[in-house]
């Protein structure tokens, strides 16, 4: 057996291989927190970082809160939700205006800068943060 078949064959033994029976597939579960934080795929570990300090700054601790990727999946479990969240959207990709309140599949939304965003334009964050206390209303 070569060196790719032998991994290969370990790979697929580890109980950590992902798998449809090994995650979480089922989108219409419901998560019983009320505040979504809904951004982008693919973050740096400082832009998670800065929503840390964001999400404190708005006098909420990071456990209040569900994080989900602005990808198909976390969109199609906020989809799934039978109870309103409240969701604020870190991106241009989603209905109404920045800093605008909006409801959307049944959430109440507010929609600001996107994170990455945030990290190369830090004059941003003064807008972002007037965005954040928006949503802060919203609880």
């Amino acid at each position: 057996m070569n060196f790719w078949n032998t991994y290969v064959s370990e790979c697929l033994q580890s109980p950590w291989m992902i798998r449809p029976e090994n995650q979480n597939s089922n989108p219409s579960m419901d998560f019983d927190k009320s505040l979504v934080f809904l951004v982008e795929e693919f973050l740096p570990d400082e832009a998670y970082t800065m929503l840390s300090k964001m999400i404190v700054a708005i006098q909420l601790k990071n456990e209040d809160v569900m994080i989900l990727n602005q990808g198909e999946a976390g969109v199609q479990i906020l989809e799934n939700q039978s109870q309103s969240k409240k969701v604020i959207c870190f991106g241009e990709d989603f209905p109404g205006t920045l800093g605008e309140s909006v409801h959307w599949m049944g959430h109440e939304i507010v929609k600001t800068h996107s994170l990455k965003t945030l990290l190369e334009k830090p004059a941003y964050k003064k807008e972002t943060w007037v965005h954040l206390k928006k949503y802060r209303q919203l609880i």
